[in-house]
């Protein structure tokens, strides 16, 4: 009786065909990055086209000074309903009013965000009566529990984009990473700046516009000021004692890297 063998090809033609496929991956993986790349700079010159966003919902975290209360009166000039959120009831409330005063539309809420069980009743409430700033360094001292909980956003925003970026939504997620020595006389007083001069300060009425308007183009990443979020890429690329030598330089109790 005839027996049939199943055609095993030889395993040089095997290896040749995976160098192949190998080659075919890494060339397209290539011309893949240096597309992004171009595009990149190419977005430095030309962004993209501002959304609208009036009529959207808006929770900002700290709304009662500094960036957060800017992001929010902006927010409520351009149309959007604003939860403000804050510890001190009377500055969250002073933004409140300001924002209703340029005819927006705003309400105040007070919350530790440090404590579970408050955050979980003021998203409720959030929820049913309407329906995130970030800094992206680590500091010493009082700063840090503040520098860790950033860092976990940071996670959860680049996991976030990971899951989001097949589906079929419109779910958008930008991530920002505000440095606090660079917004003038709003820097905290744990923050020096030893040599300001090498990058300057800004107010924070133009942290939170250069924020929003990064927002408003639907950038996956950005920073204030922008030019920080490449040096911070760079560093993370070489030994960690470059980023110590840096923030040394600078004397600014924050990391870039």
């Amino acid at each position: 009786m005839a027996t049939i063998r199943q055609f095993q090809p030889p395993k040089m033609l095997l290896r040749i065909y995976s160098l192949i496929v190998l080659g075919l991956d890494l060339v397209t993986l290539f011309i893949g990055i240096w597309f992004a790349v171009i595009l990149a700079v190419y977005r430095t010159f030309r962004p993209p086209t501002m959304k609208i966003i009036h009529g959207e919902v808006a929770m900002v975290i700290g709304a009662g000074r500094g960036v957060g209360k800017e992001i929010a009166i902006q927010l409520a000039q351009l149309g959007v309903i604003v939860a403000c959120v804050d510890l001190n009831m009377e500055s969250c409330q002073t933004t409140v009013n300001k924002a209703l005063q340029l005819s927006g539309s705003a309400r105040s809420y007070t919350c530790d965000i440090t404590n579970e069980k408050q955050v979980e009743d003021i998203v409720q409430a959030i929820r049913i009566e309407l329906v995130a700033g970030l800094s992206g360094g680590t500091s010493r001292g009082a700063r840090i529990p503040l520098s860790t909980a950033q860092f976990a956003v940071q996670g959860f925003a680049e996991s976030l984009q990971t899951e989001l970026r097949h589906s079929n939504n419109n779910i958008m997620v930008t991530l920002v990473h505000v440095y606090p020595f660079i917004i003038g006389a709003e820097a905290a007083k744990d923050i020096r700046f030893r040599i300001p001069s090498y990058f300057g300060t800004m107010q924070a009425n133009e942290a939170a516009k250069q924020i929003l308007d990064g927002v408003r183009r639907n950038y996956t990443e950005f920073s204030v000021p922008g030019y920080l979020l490449y040096l911070g890429h760079i560093l993370r690329i070489l030994p960690k004692k470059v980023s110590f030598m840096l923030r040394d330089l600078l004397d600014t109790g924050v990391d870039f890297a």
